[in-house]
């Protein structure tokens, strides 16, 4: 089975999960098939595309079987990560989020004249 921790918002999932090797990617894939009520229809495919379809899944194999976390602790929060602009004064994800970029993108795009690197991760 699954542990670990498991931060639930509107705007998402932040989860730290350990577990089999299997059992790992097998919730991974079922996450990515997870239609929530909120899928969409691709435009130019006409597939459905479900929220965490183009989910991208950090994987760490081998961890020591100490490392793993002891039980499964799924909790709702009000915001992934605390800024206090929940409710009313949270941005549209949809309307203000940015565009993902791969590692090269991002260091190609740090090296262009007058980009400004914002980094909240440890506000």
């Amino acid at each position: 089975g699954l542990t670990g921790r498991m931060r639930v918002a509107k705007e998402g999932l932040n989860c730290t999960l350990t577990g089999s090797h299997d059992g790992i990617r097998n919730w991974c894939a079922a996450l990515r098939t997870f239609d929530g009520g909120r899928s969409k229809i691709d435009q130019v495919t006409g597939e459905t595309i479900t929220e965490f379809a183009k989910t991208e899944f950090k994987l760490t194999d081998d961890l020591p079987p100490k490392q793993r976390f002891p039980k499964l602790h799924a909790f709702e929060v009000v915001e992934i990560v605390n800024y206090g602009l929940a409710g009313s004064r949270a941005p549209e994800i949809a309307k203000y989020g940015g565009t993902h970029l791969e590692p090269e993108d991002y260091n190609n795009k740090m090296c262009e004249k007058d980009t400004v690197i914002i980094d909240v991760r440890n506000h």
